[in-house]
């Protein structure tokens, strides 16, 4: 039969003989196995089949014989029937049978590609579950405010205790730092002398020299600049010092030996602030308690704490921040104590915890630290221009003048009549605080004549053997006595020892009396000694001294270590904890989350609506013998698609990629410093994110897989596009590590979108591989996951298309979608493991 354009030819016999198949896909019309006249032929196309084929469109068959690829929409059960595809099946081209479409699809007669709503059901689903839990868990916050409405004001579970019960929940407390203590009473002193530190030839501290008792509340003051916080860092061992020798309780030790029994707190308010108050000090409490308390006894100690800072009230509000309103400054002063109350320590220092606060919330705080001192803790503090009763609460002052040098270490109460024996006058309606820092400033009223800070210094040494350090003493053993009273009473109800830990139960059993009495007097002879000072005191205060320092050097130093030991959770549940307070930081910010889910949402719209009037995503050469029939190739389509959907999965999840580690890494910073495991707090954190990538990702392919239509089924374009959020916010975890929290969204989203480069869309991988550069791209979660979909978006034309030929042409590999998606997850393993490294190398000395 003659050619429909050239009726002088019959074509060109596709088949060599007519024992030969029309493959499955093709409709080849009138066609009969071992009839040769029947054979398919190809014949010379028309000017306008030429025009189509060009236009990426189906050309009619020009002969009566002349086979064709079966369009989409219909489907050929066999190679002369050409059917439409029936409703609720859809039929992409070159189909030999009908795919059944999935549950919630729209797919009417002659659908090419199914329009899949599971994911869409699954979405609202989930949205509502997510909604639903919320609001449960806001419950509490709910039946408050119809109680304000209703003008009855919910109980707190703790409410602020009657003046005359305060006094027995701090003997509570010191029942619980007793128990935390392995039921023994443990108290810290240290005395150092000659501190020193010189950084680039500067010196910062020079011949520092004093000591800071137990029970007692030291306070370090002097002008701006003089070193007193650098003084306190060079004392916790933050800062190594250059020269001096530092003695805990009788021996040469450093204190980041035992730091896990020590505590800080810093001048600035350092916590999550989306918390509430009783959730930031369960946290510490779980974190750093010893490791042998129960939930029951961590939940009453905090209960204890509440009370005792008068923090009972707000227990349930938030911290809050400059943006969102919460407690007061200095409520949140007392919480950032309260941080480290709940780690039992034997000491805290701080660094100037009245600054920021008006008088009256500044003296609240220092008498909150001068109860604390009742626990027979030591308070060590830096503190700048107090008001008189600030002061005054302070039991012994430490003063730096310029050029970190001691120039007056003593009680507090005889530090007016030492400046006025060297000459100076304090005015009586003057604050002592403000005369002295005048002193220390060259700017003192001195009638004899202005002493120099060398003069200072010098007095100050010369002094410092007999009048300071003897009035010392004698406040020391007044204050010893209170303690040793309010010990008593907590002692009324001993600690059990099978409550106690047992490495504290096994270092306590080991002590005997032959070993306090066999301690060689040699440990203590490089400490400095009061044996000479001229200090008028009774029999009875000299042994009480003897007997307490005595003890309390013992108790220290044989039971210490194993306390130590016992102090902090486990890893396991550090890990647990700090996978449960980052749900918490996310339920306590719905509107970031639903924010996120917005532009996951708003990602897969534009990506979807790009692609919304293509009707095929890919079109191929044909296969042989058909391939001289082939039309204009469309094979750049997938491949450009996941260029796109990498730069959308950047633009989606950058910026909240970087909020996981930079919005708290002051907090990380602390709580390390503290003792937290950096590992526990890093997997931990990073799990709890799992949940929000999960829902963010599934919003962004679900909007996409309705409007683009892919060939790729939805629950495989999902766990692609959760790849490759999962890779985005490990690359942007890293980026966050480096640079400041104010710079790192916008350098993540460059750097995430320049990364979509190696999808293979551009440049080709085998650009890559010819270039060297193939390991470059390995490396990139974008470059497997590209493959991963265009694999699963041209399998389906395997036997229609060259389809493993047009993977050529990019570098892909086709048939390992299980194997993209897994190395595309290694890659986000590993941004994550840089951003673990660089969270632990980096900025250690705040660690």
């Amino acid at each position: 039969m003659a050619c429909f354009y050239d009726n002088s030819t019959i074509g060109l016999p596709i088949f060599p003989n007519a024992s030969m198949p029309c493959p499955p896909g093709y409709y080849c019309k009138d066609y009969e196995l071992g009839k040769p006249e029947t054979i398919p032929r190809i014949c010379p196309p028309s000017s306008d089949c030429v025009i189509s084929r060009l236009q990426i469109k189906l050309c009619p068959p020009q002969g009566p014989s002349e086979p064709t690829i079966v369009s989409g929409g219909y489907y050929a059960p066999s190679q002369s029937e050409r059917l439409v595809c029936p409703e609720g099946y859809f039929c992409p081209a070159g189909s030999a049978t009908p795919q059944k479409c999935d549950w919630l699809s729209v797919c009417p007669e002659g659908t090419r590609y199914q329009r899949s709503l599971n994911g869409v059901a699954i979405m609202i689903v989930l949205d509502l579950l997510i909604v639903l839990l919320y609001i449960f868990s806001q419950r509490h916050r709910v039946y408050d405010r119809i109680h304000r409405i209703l003008k009855k004001p919910l109980k707190s579970k703790i409410s602020e205790p009657e003046p005359e019960k305060r006094d027995e929940t701090v003997d509570a407390l010191v029942s619980a730092f007793r128990k935390g203590m392995g039921g023994r009473d443990i108290r810290t002193e240290f005395k150092f002398k000659d501190m020193e530190l010189e950084i680039d030839g500067k010196k910062l501290l020079q011949g520092v020299t004093g000591c800071i008792r137990h029970s007692r509340m030291t306070a370090i003051m002097g002008p701006s600049g003089a070193g007193k916080t650098t003084f306190m860092n060079v004392l916790r061992g933050k800062v190594s010092r250059t020269g001096g020798t530092l003695w805990i309780n009788g021996k040469e030790a450093e204190i980041h030996q035992f730091k896990k029994l020590m505590g800080f707190v810093p001048q600035d308010d350092i916590m999550i602030r989306e918390l509430t108050v009783r959730q930031v000090l369960v946290y510490s409490a779980r974190i750093r308690a010893p490791r042998s308390w129960t939930t029951a006894e961590i939940d009453e100690h905090v209960d204890r704490l509440l009370v005792s800072l008068n923090l009972a009230h707000v227990q349930h509000t938030k911290i809050g921040d400059e943006v969102n309103r919460g407690i007061s400054g200095g409520q949140r002063k007392r919480v950032n104590i309260g941080m480290e109350m709940a780690a039992v320590p034997v000491c805290i220092f701080l660094d100037e915890p009245t600054s920021g606060l008006d008088a009256t919330a500044a003296l609240e705080v220092t008498e909150i630290l001068k109860q604390i001192t009742r626990l027979g803790i030591t308070v060590v503090s830096v503190i700048h221009q107090p008001r008189v009763e600030i002061f005054e609460s302070f039991d012994d002052v430490l003063l730096i003048g310029k050029g970190g040098r001691t120039c007056y270490f003593g009680p507090c109460d005889q530090i007016k009549p030492y400046f006025e024996s060297l000459g100076y006058i304090f005015h009586p309606a003057a604050n002592p605080a403000d005369v002295i820092m005048d002193i220390l400033s060259g700017k003192g009223n001195n009638p004899s004549g202005l002493l120099t800070i060398d003069d200072l210094v010098k007095r100050a040494l010369k002094s410092d053997s007999k009048p300071v350090s003897s009035a010392l003493m004698v406040a020391d053993v007044k204050k010893t006595e209170e303690v040793i009273d309010l010990t008593e009473v907590s002692s009324s109800a001993p600690v059990a020892a099978d409550d106690r830990p047992a490495v504290v139960q096994e270092t306590e059993q080991a002590i005997t009396d032959e070993q306090y009495a066999a301690e060689e007097p040699e440990q203590h002879a490089a400490e400095p000694t009061t044996e000479n000072l001229e200090v008028d005191l009774s029999e009875r205060q000299q042994v009480a001294i003897s007997i307490d320092e005595k003890t309390t050097d013992d108790n220290f130093h044989l039971l210490a270590p194993a306390l130590v030991k016992d102090r902090g959770a486990s890893f396991l549940t550090q890990m647990i904890w700090s996978h449960n307070r980052s749900l918490l930081q996310q339920v306590a910010t719905p509107e970031s989350f639903a924010l996120e889910c917005l532009v996951g949402l708003l990602a897969g719209l534009i990506m979807g609506t790009s692609v919304l009037s293509a009707n095929d995503l890919y079109i191929g050469t044909l296969v042989p013998p058909f391939t001289t029939l082939s039309s204009s190739t469309v094979e750049w389509v997938i491949p450009q698609l996941g260029f796109f959907l990498a730069a959308a999965a950047a633009l989606a999840a950058s910026p909240a990629g970087v909020k996981v580690f930079s919005e708290e890494r002051v907090v990380y910073w602390r709580e390390a410093s503290s003792g937290h495991d950096p590992t526990a707090y890093f997997i931990g954190k990073s799990f709890s994110v799992l949940y929000r990538l999960c829902v963010t990702s599934l919003h962004f392919a679900v909007i996409f897989h309705v409007l683009a239509r892919p060939l790729i089924s939805f629950q495989k374009l999902y766990v692609v596009i959760l790849a490759l959020f999962f890779g985005v916010y490990g690359l942007s975890s890293a980026i966050s590590m480096i640079v400041a929290r104010e710079n790192a969204a916008l350098l993540a989203v460059v750097i995430c979108l320049f990364n979509a480069v190696f999808t293979g869309f551009g440049v080709t991988l085998v650009d890559g591989h010819n270039w060297g550069l193939s390991w470059l791209f390995d490396m990139s979660f974008y470059r497997w996951a590209a493959e991963a979909i265009y694999t699963e978006s041209v399998l389906p034309f395997e036997g229609v298309y060259l389809v493993y030929k047009s993977a050529e042409k990019w570098g892909y590999t086709l048939n390992r979608f299980h194997y993209d998606v897994g190395m595309a997850v290694v890659s986000g393993l590993g941004w994550r493991l840089l951003a673990y490294v660089l969270m632990k190398d980096l900025n250690k000395s705040k660690q």
